[in-house]
């Protein structure tokens, strides 16, 4: 029965003996060996969907369950195929799967499948791409890709595509440029009631001079949250590009409106207001804002951004923003709530504003903060000087000279309470003093 068996296996094509022995080898628990047989008759004969299903059962009966279901997916597409030989997806899919395992001339079959019965398809353009780079051949990939996304600006795995050339040539900022696209789109994708994924992919679009993709995008991030004020600076920088400022200047101030940190809206309408003579005045304002809004955004660490908004808080103090100032010192503290110097920021501020309460307030937090450092005393008398209460101011600042002598600062806020109390020989005596300070100061300079 064997000799017979031997006989007649001779005259049955290899590719079959190679799986029928698979076969046999499953029925009697050999997966191992039953995956090399079914392997063997897949190099023979890679289209056969049932080879493919065989391999694939004995995979999974070897916990390779990752594996396998790419086995079944092949065969699967391969039936599909087989019943509708004009399936564009099955086919891109199978050209795909036969690209992973470097059967590059049954990938190219499918390939050229699907660019006769589809030529536009962009899938196909970028499986193409992939084809020529897997062998080595850029210029070519290149064009692929990039035909691919004419095709469909959507087609993440072109720009994907493009990522590993660029990366593969050392070509950073390429590589950075195509892989933020490719992140964008799939995040878009992810999350499509998302207004500001959208907005992200339409300012990847728009450095990517793709006007027409980024348009539609700011628009739709605008359709999901009308609030979306990148999304309006975004559409706005558009609109400059195609001379459109008055439109830009709209949605720039409405973004504005929305959040007034945003440091590019206030750039651009800085730019705006710059061209013309008449608002120089706004668009120096808008430029020195945008530098101070630039720093903040720059900090990361919690104490960076202390001294950011710190700073900004001072720029709105100088330029009389009173409730601005107040909103970045108080960003300052819960960045760092330990430093006593924007206590008494915030206390200053307060007392020129007649709110003496708050402003003694923070000042006694500063002094609790720091009992042995200057700030919060300077602070107290500063308060008590705005109140007109000059003996407390002249206390406070008597209390601040114990821990900083030789600040002028001290010496020059205690001249002034001296003065104000009609004790003028002592506030005389303490400009010589600030004098002295600042001319051995400068010496040592």
């Amino acid at each position: 029965m064997g000799l017979i068996q031997f006989i007649m296996d001779l005259f049955v094509e290899k590719d079959i003996r190679f799986f029928n022995n698979g076969q046999k080898l499953m029925a009697k628990g050999e997966f191992l060996k039953a995956s090399y047989e079914f392997k063997e008759a897949l190099n023979l004969k890679p289209t056969e969907e049932k080879y493919h299903d065989g391999f694939g059962q004995s995979l999974y009966k070897r916990g390779m369950m990752p594996e396998a279901d790419v086995s079944f997916a092949i065969a699967d597409d391969l039936k599909l195929v087989g019943s509708n030989p004009k399936d564009v997806k099955a086919l891109c899919r199978l050209a795909k799967a036969f690209q992973d395992k470097r059967m590059f001339p049954v990938a190219q079959n499918y390939i050229q499948r699907t660019l006769s019965l589809e030529p536009n398809n962009d899938q196909a353009h970028y499986l193409l791409g992939r084809a020529n780079f897997m062998g080595n051949k850029y210029k070519e990939a290149v064009l692929s890709y990039e035909k691919a996304i004419s095709l469909n600006s959507y087609c993440v795995e072109a720009y994907h595509g493009l990522e590993d050339l660029y990366r593969s040539q050392g070509k950073k900022n390429k590589e950075k440029e195509y892989g933020d696209l490719a992140k964008s789109i799939a995040k878009m994708r992810k999350s499509p009631g998302d207004a500001n994924a959208h907005s992200e992919l339409a300012d990847a679009f728009r450095k990517h001079k793709r006007s027409v993709e980024a348009e539609a995008e700011y628009k739709e991030a605008l359709r999901l949250d009308e609030k979306c004020s990148n999304a309006l600076v975004g559409l706005a920088i558009l609109q400059i590009d195609e001379s459109k400022f008055n439109d830009a200047k709209e949605n720039l101030v409405k973004a504005i409106k929305l959040n007034k940190y945003n440091s590019l809206a206030h750039s651009y309408l800085g730019l705006l207001y710059k061209d013309d003579p008449r608002n120089k005045k706004e668009a120096e304002w808008e430029m020195a804002l945008a530098k101070q809004l630039i720093a903040v955004e720059k900090a990361k660490d919690p104490l960076k951004m202390y001294h950011a908004y710190m700073d900004l808080g001072d720029f709105f103090a100088t330029n009389k923003k009173t409730e601005d100032a107040e909103e970045a010192y108080l960003r300052g503290i819960r960045a760092n709530s330990n430093v006593p110097d924007a206590y008494v920021k915030l206390a200053l501020l307060y007392s020129a504003s007649k709110k003496a309460e708050q402003a003694l307030g923070y000042c006694d937090h500063a002094i609790k903060l720091a009992p042995k450092k200057d700030v919060g005393y300077i602070g107290k008398g500063r308060v008590f000087i705005d109140l007109g209460d000059f003996e407390k101011a002249i206390s406070h600042l008597q209390e601040a000279l114990k821990y900083s002598p030789n600040s002028p600062d001290v010496h020059g806020f205690l001249a002034q309470a001296y003065q104000k109390k009609g004790l003028l020989k002592l506030a005389e005596k303490e400009l010589k003093i600030v004098d002295s300070i600042k001319s051995t100061q400068d010496g040592a300079i």
